[in-house]
């Protein structure tokens, strides 16, 4: 179950073309420090057209530059599943067309409204939040998608996240938000 909800968001958020909020800052990332694991072994760096990103070892990685750019790293094992895609997309839309896309995508996998988030600031960009908890009644295990999303040199860029295990034991959660804080835009 845990496999088709996720492929259902991630058709859903491949179809969406990442566009989004803020502006820039003055460098630096912001919000991702606590979040971050201690100690956490990367694999190869991944470049892409517009970042790079240093996955974690031992997570599976996909490229991706049909239109735009895309990166998805997974993990699953018998008791775990987490999953990370940074996508960069080369489609022009508006904040507000982007903000009603991001929640109606969200709620179309998940109970209830999307809850917006502490903004994040990676490589100096400011990119907007919301989370959701899934849980239905087949499929009462409980999983967070989590989504980030802003605008790079005028291309949308966002952050897709789902925690298998929603941040409990053995969550690989701190380990995407290492990943995420080595990303660089070019």
């Amino acid at each position: 179950m845990k496999k088709k909800i996720l492929a259902l968001l991630m058709v859903g958020l491949m179809g969406l073309t990442m566009v989004a909020c803020g502006g820039g800052s003055n460098g630096g990332n912001s919000g991702l420090e606590q979040k971050k694991a201690k100690d956490v072994e990367f694999g190869d760096k991944v470049e892409t057209e517009d970042f790079t990103v240093d996955p974690v070892k031992g997570w599976t990685v996909e490229k991706n530059e049909e239109e735009g750019s895309s990166v998805d790293v997974d993990f699953s094992n018998d008791d775990v599943f987490a999953t990370v895609s940074f996508m960069m997309s080369n489609e022009k839309m508006t904040q507000e067309e982007m903000d009603e896309e991001v929640k109606e995508i969200m709620k179309s996998n998940g109970e209830g409204e999307p809850k917006e988030i502490d903004p994040i600031t990676i490589d100096g960009v400011k990119l907007k939040g919301f989370e959701i908890t899934e849980g239905t009644s087949e499929s009462p295990e409980e999983m967070k998608s989590i989504m980030y999303y802003g605008f790079v040199k005028e291309k949308p860029f966002g952050i897709i996240v789902v925690d298998g295990n929603n941040g409990q034991e053995n969550s690989k959660i701190a380990e995407i938000w290492s990943m995420a804080d080595t990303i660089k835009f070019k």
